[in-house]
């Protein structure tokens, strides 16, 4: 109890000079790099609308106007050739933007994405300044999944927002709003609801409850709106995904897609998908530093989705910015997620980068329970 309230303290003093101890000159220096990065992404995004690029987002665009017009949404001709599968609810947000013209409605949606990505770059200076440097400036450029959040017109950027603003409200120790953040990701993209299994690991029940309660009102009011079986049409379209072994799926079901015979690939992955998250729901400990714990249990997700995508990699960007040291093993890993997943495609280095860097956590986690447990 002693060391829970220690580390409480001293998380409560440092956000309280991340607030205060910022100049003025330093914001203005952090808005200039958050305007940079931006501008780069309005750029690439302005290309790929005057290329026709944004396939995934002809995908949402289609499912959407099937929606708005009784058709089956996950069934669509107009949907570009994918199969969509966002939740019924996140497919009914698009409709509005099926009144207008495909180019129009996928540029809109590029500025909403760019804002997104705008605030959260600003979020992530103010709460680790050290990101303004020319070299994370550098390295955000190059990630391959902002390159490919841009030119595909995904969710990603809109998704790490709703991340980082739910790791400050937990740094500011608001539970409730935390919990709420975390609520509205989850019923977004499902399978960050691990944050809400890590806040009931470690007795945040408020926060936890708070985040069931949000997706459980998200789901039945598009039970309600659209009824139960569009989402059961959903639940289908989600088994009959056949693009999981892309080089750019870095979860483990992409590692098993490429690197095992095909007929024990879903018991190669629900093998090690169980194993990566037992261990690491039990290294989730409330005696763990916080932004060891949620960057861990972060990558896990992306490990055990079933499409792990390398533009959902912001969504680890702020706990792990956070962290004051990385150790050699986890920059390998990080290293690794910059390779373009395109150049070794049977290698899997994606997801090779993101086991590496969850076994470097796990370990950190393990020594700093320990260190914890002395000190008790």
């Amino acid at each position: 109890m002693r060391v829970a309230r220690n580390n409480h303290v001293l998380t409560r003093d440092v956000d309280r000079a991340a607030e205060t101890g910022m100049t003025a000159g330093q914001r203005e220096h952090h808005a200039v790099v958050a305007a940079v990065l931006v501008a780069f992404g309005a750029a690439l995004a302005a290309l790929a609308v005057h290329s026709g690029w944004g396939r995934d987002f002809a995908s949402f665009y289609g499912s959407a106007a099937a929606l708005a017009t009784g058709s089956d949404p996950y069934r669509s001709g107009a949907t570009g050739g994918a199969i969509n599968i966002n939740l019924p609810h996140v497919t009914a947000l698009l409709v509005p933007l099926t009144y207008l013209p495909f180019d129009v409605a996928f540029s809109l949606w590029q500025a909403a994405q760019l804002a997104a990505w705008g605030a959260l770059l600003l979020l992530l200076c103010r709460e680790s300044p050290s990101v303004s440097r020319p070299e994370f400036v550098a390295a955000a450029v190059l990630f391959p999944g902002t390159l490919a959040q841009i030119a595909q017109g995904q969710w990603g950027f809109v998704l790490a927002w709703l991340l980082g603003m739910a790791w400050v409200a937990h740094r500011r120790h608001r539970e409730t709003e935390a919990g709420l953040w975390i609520g509205v990701a989850c019923a977004l993209k499902p399978f960050v609801g691990l944050l809400a299994v890590l806040y009931a690991r470690q007795s945040r029940f408020r926060g936890a409850a708070v985040a069931a309660l949000t997706v459980s009102g998200a789901v039945a009011a598009g039970v309600l709106v659209l009824g139960p079986d569009l989402y059961a049409r959903w639940a289908t379209a989600t088994s009959e995904i056949s693009w999981a072994g892309y080089p750019s799926n870095a979860s483990l079901l992409g590692f098993a897609e490429r690197t095992v015979p095909s007929g024990i690939v879903n018991r190669v992955w629900s093998l090690m998908a169980a194993a990566l998250g037992a261990a690491t729901v039990i290294a989730s400990s409330r005696r763990v530093d916080d932004r060891i714990t949620w960057t861990l249990v972060l990558v896990a997700a992306l490990l055990i989705s079933p499409l792990g995508w390398l533009y959902y990699g912001w969504i680890v960007a702020a706990p792990l910015l956070s962290m004051p040291r990385w150790s050699p093993l986890l920059k390998a890993g990080l290293l690794l997620l910059w390779i373009p997943p395109g150049w070794f495609p049977a290698l899997s280095t994606a997801t090779l980068g993101l086991l590496v860097l969850w076994s470097a956590l796990l370990m950190q986690a393990g020594r700093r329970e320990g260190r914890l447990s002395e000190a008790s």
